[in-house]
């Protein structure tokens, strides 16, 4: 009787082992894709919210977020505006950021929200090096007529260009969780591409 109960709780033992580990080999083996879309669900959270950038007298709202695979990189597109909702008023402007880099080549990341109220804040992924690309349009309305019309102005040079080493993630500091999920994402995601760089590397 007694090895009876023992071989049933050693049995019990045994799938319940066999189930922790089926369930962890589940997350760990999300692709590369299923991981990005993972991340690209969590920045569209961003949309509709505000958060306050340092240097910045007024908050700055989010129209349209995308995180998404570009290539043998990812890229980051952020539409941002000085309004939470489309205008033409002289002071109104609209800004397109898109940030390209290989998350391979993330060394850190980091919560570098300034504002703790904000209910969006910022994750700094610092590179190994400036081998990311920074893009930014900006769209204002700077020039009043007499009839009260704004003029739409660009940038003046177009788009803008330059290597960075530093990528700014915007996610919903508002849920305390989501640093934390995001940061596992971010690394999960930077082993994938490393792995894939180098299958034979540490």
């Amino acid at each position: 009787m007694k090895k009876e109960i023992l071989i049933n709780v050693l049995l019990v033992v045994f799938f319940s082992l066999n189930l922790v580990t089926a369930s962890s080999q589940d997350k760990a083996s999300l692709t590369k894709g299923e991981t990005i879309n993972y991340i690209n669900k969590k920045v569209k959270e961003c949309i509709g919210h505000f958060r306050t950038p340092v240097g910045f007298n007024s908050p700055v709202y989010y129209y349209d977020a995308k995180f998404k695979e570009d290539g043998d990189n990812v890229t980051l597109e952020i539409e941002s505006s000085n309004y939470s909702e489309r205008k033409s008023e002289c002071d109104y402007w609209v800004r397109s950021t898109w940030q390209t880099f290989n998350p391979g080549k993330i060394v850190s990341i980091t919560d570098e929200t300034i504002n703790a109220k904000d209910p969006i804040g910022i994750i700094i992924l610092k590179l190994n090096s400036t081998t990311g690309i920074s893009k930014n349009y900006v769209q204002w309305y700077r020039t009043k007529y007499t009839d009260g019309t704004c003029k739409n102005f660009g940038n003046g040079d177009g788009t803008k260009t330059q290597s960075i080493k530093e990528v700014g993630l915007i996610f919903q500091h508002a849920d305390p969780e989501n640093f934390n999920k995001l940061k596992k994402a971010l690394g999960y995601l930077r082993d994938l591409y490393k792995a894939e760089d180098d299958p034979f590397g540490n």
